[in-house]
């Protein structure tokens, strides 16, 4: 199955999509850029999604964009 975390370089959304990860599901992601010291850096997560975006859910437009693979 596909999921989509909504704050995965967050904390848990760090550890949920780690935990999917783990048991075969594929992961995509869609939050604010990481924090320096941040679960999502320090063990490298980036590589577990098929989409890593970035941006701010609350910008339509910006949303708009990542959906459309722009940022």
């Amino acid at each position: 199955m596909h999921y989509l975390i909504s704050g995965h370089t967050g904390f848990k959304g760090s550890w949920l999509s780690l935990i999917l990860s783990m048991q075969g599901h594929t992961v995509s992601g869609i939050s604010l850029k990481p924090e320096l010291r941040s679960l999502y850096l320090d063990a490298n997560l980036k590589d577990l999604f098929e989409h890593d975006r970035h941006v701010d859910i609350r910008d339509k437009g910006a949303l708009n964009r990542a959906g459309k693979g722009g940022e």
